[in-house]
């Protein structure tokens, strides 16, 4: 739709009953396929799905504030703190707190400084004259440790000096590194787990927002249907984002906005009928049939009608149509089929299998709530996103002012 109708558009009187309420169509709650607006996996939510303190990351919504996905409001890079637990501060990684035996001793920011070294044993300001044991400055190692340059330590326990002195074992992504008998590993920091088995990668998963693994390993929230939004997971509890609302449907589970599908009016359980739309959470007919709309107290089509082509007030000329709002030279309707002129009023040039203003022949105006589905007049199936429609239905995208945004039918009007 080209702006100048958009703008026309906006001066229509547009009204369902009563009660509808006659509210608009919530474009924040349209949904869309996973690869689109629901993001990759079950997880999903646009952008514009997401709650004021998210933002959206890896496909799914994600807390603004999350080190798993970096603190600032746009970015999604973890923050990498050295031998620490990561928060966020003001959109900036800190330390939560440091590992064991490790200190924030400069002011870059981790835990850098090993307080086991007698150059900071115990704290970032103590320095021993001999070596360090237990945070302790002393003279001598104790029984069953050795002396590492100054460090006392268990060679057979300490990640840093696994096996012999200066043998230090690499942490993987989200753990911390360990040492047994004299053998590297590693252990996960919550809230992330090693839900796949592969060392290399660490602890990749994110329990706290892993839709696939969601407060534990192999626990997922439910599978959405193909183009639906799906759930997220959000401090480890499967969720809808926003303002959406997670239904049960065939395979799984929807996040759907209750609030003016028609399909889920107000609650899960809740369609309405062919014919109706969903505004504030009821069902209601609305003033025209599906495409019309209201000029001067008539439903017409906007697309073809030449005493309203485009918006309420232009009228085309005798020797013009309307062709996709917009009044053109009269000629043949191309295989369209041809409506009376007047003397004032240039001819129709119509689809009459979809069009609801003359169904099946010139002039046969379909009810309100009504389409033209194949030359007849039938109750609509309104829907607010595309995946609703079933038995190979197309989602036909009604006027911007409609008060419901889409129908399933078999054609949609050209």
């Amino acid at each position: 739709m080209g702006v100048a109708r958009f703008l026309a558009f906006l001066a229509l009187p547009v009204v369902v009953v009563s009660a509808c309420g006659g509210e608009p169509f919530d474009a924040s709650a349209a949904g869309g396929a996973a690869g689109q607006d629901g993001g990759t996996g079950a997880g999903g939510g646009s952008g514009g799905d997401c709650a004021s303190d998210e933002k959206f990351c890896a496909g799914k919504c994600v807390k603004q504030a999350d080190p798993a996905f970096g603190c600032d409001v746009d970015g999604c890079n973890p923050c990498a703190l050295q031998h620490a637990l990561s928060a966020c501060q003001g959109g900036a990684c800190t330390v939560a707190k440091c590992d064991a035996n490790w200190g924030d001793c400069s002011s870059e920011p981790g835990c850098e400084t090993d307080l086991r070294r007698p150059e900071t044993c115990g704290d970032c300001n103590t320095k021993c004259d001999k070596v360090c044991s237990n945070g302790q400055c002393a003279d001598s190692c104790g029984g069953g440790e050795t002396d590492c340059n100054g460090t006392c330590t268990d060679t057979a326990s300490d990640p840093q000096h696994c096996g012999g002195c200066g043998k230090a074992c690499e942490a993987p992504p989200s753990s911390t590194a360990t040492c047994q008998a004299g053998n590297c590993g590693f252990q996960c920091k919550a809230p992330y787990e090693d839900c796949d088995g592969v060392g290399e990668n660490g602890c990749e998963a994110d329990t706290n927002n892993d839709v696939q693994n969601c407060s534990a390993c192999g626990v997922s929230c439910a599978t959405p249907p193909q183009g639906a939004v799906g759930e997220v997971c959000n401090g480890g509890q499967c969720g809808c984002a926003g303002a959406r609302t997670s239904c049960s449907v065939s395979g799984g589970a929807a996040c759907v906005n209750q609030n003016n599908d028609p399909q889920f009016c107000g609650s899960c359980n809740n369609a309405c009928n062919h014919g109706q739309i969903c505004s504030s959470k009821s069902c209601a007919t609305p003033n025209c049939a599906a495409g019309l709309l209201q000029c001067e107290g008539k439903c017409v089509n906007l697309d073809t009608d030449p005493a309203h082509c485009g918006n309420c007030q232009t009228t085309c000329g005798a020797l013009q149509t309307c062709i996709a709002g917009t009044c053109v030279p009269a000629t043949s309707c191309a295989g369209a089929a041809t409506c009376a002129s007047t003397s004032t009023i240039g001819a129709t040039c119509t689809d009459a299998s979809t069009d609801a203003a003359n169904c099946g022949t010139c002039g046969k105006l379909c009810a309100p709530g009504e389409a033209c589905i194949g030359s007849s007049c039938t109750p609509a199936q309104f829907v607010a996103e595309p995946w609703e429609c079933t038995n190979a239905d197309t989602a036909c995208v009604l006027p911007i002012l409609y008060p419901a945004k889409m129908y399933c039918a078999p054609k949609c009007p050209p």
